[in-house]
């Protein structure tokens, strides 16, 4: 699916390129410091995490801290990696992209914060139920904090490898906009 919405074939090698080195290799580095970082922090007090709690209550849970991940990361990684284009394609380094290789990310219009928020939506819409019902189907209550962290760490990088690529091409398009 995503090779197909970028459509992978038609882009230039440069493109490819940046895509790999930046958006693959690079933000799954960057998504698995920071998120092992954040699920330390959450629960450093704690033995276990369970799957369900209120997130009012302050405990982390498996489910809350997934859902929110599904938001948080295309958001912020869409402010990130776009500002990240924009220098390269002010620059010079990186051409722009034609529009015609954009195919559905050609509808992610305006600025890099709304294409961030629907973007992060969108995730939290599509992959919630599925990512809640895989959880609760495969049992994850009480894991341990380091098997918490770990499935953070995990989840965020694949997550960021699904969606990095789309933001990256669509964001290397905007001189066009």
């Amino acid at each position: 699916m995503v090779g197909q919405a970028l459509r992978w074939p038609k882009l230039e090698s440069e493109h490819r390129r940046w895509v790999l080195y930046n958006a693959i290799i690079g933000t799954a580095v960057v998504n698995a410091v920071i998120n092992a970082v954040l699920a330390w922090v959450t629960v450093r007090g704690q033995h276990s995490v369970p799957v369900w709690s209120a997130p009012l209550v302050g405990d982390p849970s498996t489910v809350v801290d997934t859902v929110a991940t599904l938001f948080f990361l295309p958001l912020f990684t869409t402010v990130f990696c776009t500002a990240s284009v924009r220098r390269r394609l002010q620059s010079g380094s990186l051409e722009p992209l034609a529009r015609p290789h954009l195919g559905l990310l050609s509808r992610l219009d305006g600025g890099r914060l709304r294409r961030g928020l629907v973007l992060g939506g969108l995730c939290t819409a599509v992959l919630a139920p599925i990512t809640i019902a895989v959880l609760l189907g495969v049992d994850f209550d009480g894991v341990s904090r380091s098997e918490f962290i770990t499935f953070k760490v995990a989840f965020a990088v694949a997550l960021g490898a699904l969606v990095t690529p789309l933001i990256a091409v669509r964001a290397m398009a905007e001189a066009l906009d």
